[in-house]
């Protein structure tokens, strides 16, 4: 379920994702399990993915629309290609190509509840 689905707002879901981090930096791998540094290397991969999530989230504050082949002067150079290319968004053309918000979100945000599904089977 998407966050805004559940009436998580950005200053809220920016705030929710500070303190996941700090959880999970907090947890770390235990030395004495086989399977924890793989859970951590999970865990490390869902907070990024709550962390692209969030900034798919401002940029679309600032712009209306993201294209794909146009940094704009906010965004660190390449930033929204690297997204794409981590997370293959569907691509929208008319007559540019540009990223829907929605979208983009609920793909990160299935990638982040693939890994958290891993993690917490490797927790087992």
């Amino acid at each position: 379920m998407a966050a805004t689905e559940v009436g998580i707002n950005m200053r809220d879901y920016g705030q929710l994702v500070v303190e996941a981090k700090a959880v999970v930096n907090d947890v770390g791998p235990n030395p004495s399990a086989n399977k924890g540094a793989s859970m951590q290397k999970e865990l490390e991969t869902t907070m990024q993915a709550y962390t692209d999530a969030l900034t798919i989230w401002n940029t679309y504050i600032k712009f209306d629309v993201i294209f794909l082949d146009v940094d704009l002067p906010s965004q660190l150079p390449g930033q929204m290609k690297n997204l794409h290319n981590t997370y293959r968004f569907p691509i929208q053309n008319n007559p540019v190509r540009y990223i829907k918000r929605d979208i983009a979100l609920t793909t990160i945000w299935e990638a982040a509840k693939v890994h958290l599904s891993r993690a917490t089977e490797l927790a087992k």
